[in-house]
C-alpha cells in the first residue's frame, strides 16, 4: 500500500481547520494545527510534504511562520493563504519564505485541489531529484574509490615491471660481459694457434678458420646486444662533432672493401658540393657500416653500390644514403624491416650469416640522433636506405 501524502493546515479559525480536513482526508494524510507552535510541533512528530499557513494568526503571521519551516523543513512545499491583498506581505513571502503558491481567501475548492497536486508533485521531483543526486554522488564516490584502487594497482604493477625490466637489462649486462671475456681469449689463442706452421700443413688451419669466423659473429652479437641494452636503459652519451661527409664515407668504405673486392662489387660515393654534418661520429659510423655490411652482403658478384650525400636546399636538411643492387624487399619484408630477430625473405648471395639485429639497431641508433631512416625496395630491383637530418 502507498504511503498517502501528509499536509499540515494551520489556521487560527477552528472551523476553516475543520472545513478542509473533510474535504481532504480521504486523499491526504491531514494534520491541522490552530497555532505555529502547534504547527512546528506537529512538524517535528510527522514527515509532512505540505504546509498550508493563513497570514492573520495571533503569535506570528503566517510569512514569519513558513520562514521557520523553509529553514528547518527546506524540501516541504509551503502555500500561504490570505484574505488581504497586501502586495509587500507576498513579495516578502516569495523571497524568503519560497513558497511554492499564494492563494486568497477565501480560497476555491477545485483551486486548491489543483494546487495541492501541483506542490505534492513539485515535492515528488524534488525528493526524486535529491536522491538521484545522492546516487550520483555515492556511485561517483564508488567509481572514484575503484579509480584510486586500480590506480594503486597499476602503479605497483608499473613498479615491479620497471624492476623486472632493470634486473632484465642487469642479467643481460653481465650475461653479455661475461660471454665477451673468455670469447676475446679463444679469438687470442686461435690467432696464436694460426701462427704454428705445423697447422697448416696438418690441414687444421680450414678448420680453425671456421671457428674464428663463427667465435667473429657470437663476439659481434653480443656488442649488439649490449648496444641495444644501453639504448634502451638510456645509458647513452652523445658528442656532437662536425664530420666531414667525404672523409665519413672513406673510413666506412675503407673497412668493407676487401668483402667487397671479393665479390667484384664496386663501392662509388657521390657527394654534392663538401658537406659535413654535425652528430656523433661513433653512431652514425655505426649505422653506415650496418648498412654498407648488409649492402656487400646480400648484392650479387659484379654488382654496384652507392653511397650518397646530399643538402637539401629547401630546408638544408642533409640526406646520406646507401644503394645496392641486391635481391629487394617485398611489402611484407619493409613492415618487419626494423623489428629484431626477423629473417625477411632475401638471403646473402654467398651465405653469410646474420643474426636479425642489425637493421633494428640502425632504427635504434637513427632515433637517438633524432633522424629519419627510410628504406625504398622493390623485390629484384635493389634496395636503397636513406637516412634524413633535419636542420635545427
Amino acid at each position: 500500500m502507498m504511503k498517502r501524502n501528509c499536509i499540515l493546515y494551520v489556521d487560527d479559525e477552528v472551523s476553516n481547520l475543520r472545513g478542509f480536513k473533510s474535504l481532504f482526508f480521504t486523499d491526504y494524510k491531514v494534520l491541522t494545527a490552530s497555532s505555529a507552535s502547534e504547527g512546528l510541533e506537529l512538524l517535528k512528530e510527522n514527515e509532512v510534504d505540505l504546509v498550508i499557513s493563513d497570514q492573520k494568526m495571533p503569535e506570528i503571521n503566517g510569512v514569519e511562520f513558513l520562514m521557520k519551516v523553509a529553514q528547518l523543513y527546506p524540501d516541504t512545499v509551503r502555500i500561504i493563504l490570505t484574505g488581504y491583498s497586501d502586495l509587500e506581505m507576498i513579495i516578502k513571502a516569495v523571497n524568503e519564505c519560497g513558497i511554492f503558491r499564494y492563494m486568497a481567501k477565501p480560497w476555491n475548492l477545485d483551486e486548491m485541489k489543483l494546487t495541492i497536486e501541483n506542490g505534492l508533485e513539485s515535492f515528488r521531483l524534488k525528493k526524486e531529484n535529491s536522491f538521484l543526486v545522492q546516487q550520483l554522488q555515492e556511485n561517483n564516490q564508488k567509481l572514484e574509490e575503484k579509480v584510486r584502487n586500480r590506480t594503486a594497482q597499476l602503479d605497483e604493477q608499473n613498479q615491479l615491471l620497471k624492476k623486472l625490466n632493470k634486473d632484465k637489462d642487469d642479467l643481460i649486462g653481465i650475461v653479455a660481459h661475461d660471454l665477451k671475456s673468455p670469447l676475446n681469449q679463444i679469438c687470442g689463442i686461435l690467432n696464436l694457434i694460426k701462427l704454428k706452421p705445423e697447422i697448416n700443413t696438418n690441414g687444421f688451419s680450414q678448420y680453425l678458420d671456421l671457428i674464428d669466423d663463427s667465435a667473429n659473429r657470437l663476439r659481434n652479437m653480443i656488442s649488439q646486444v649490449l648496444d641495444i641494452n644501453n639504448i634502451e636503459s638510456g645509458n647513452v652519451q652523445l658528442k656532437y662533432v662536425d664530420i666531414p661527409i667525404n672523409e665519413l664515407f672513406d673510413e666506412v668504405i675503407r673497412l668493407y672493401s676487401p668483402g667487397a673486392k671479393e665479390k667484384k662489387i664496386v663501392i662509388e660515393t657521390k657527394v654534392k658540393d663538401d658537406i659535413s654534418i654535425h652528430c656523433d661520429r661513433f653512431y652514425l659510423v655505426q649505422i653506415l657500416e650496418n648498412l654498407l655490411s648488409n649492402a656487400i652482403k646480400y648484392s650479387p658478384e659484379n654488382s654496384n653500390i652507392t653511397l650518397k650525400a646530399d643538402k637539401r636546399p629547401e630546408n638544408g636538411n642533409i640526406s646520406l644514403s646507401i644503394c645496392d643492387e641486391g635481391p629487394g624487399f617485398t611489402e611484407e619484408d619493409k613492415k618487419r624491416l626494423f623489428t629484431p630477430y626477423q629473417k625477411l625473405s632475401a638471403s646473402p648471395s654467398r651465405g653469410e650469416s646474420s643474426s636479425g639485429l642489425g637493421l633494428s639497431i640502425v632504427k635504434k641508433y637513427a632515433d637517438i640522433l633524432n633522424s629519419h631512416i627510410s628504406c625504398t625496395s622493390e623485390p629484384g630491383e635493389g634496395t636503397c636506405f636513406e637516412l634524413v637530418f633535419m636542420n635545427e
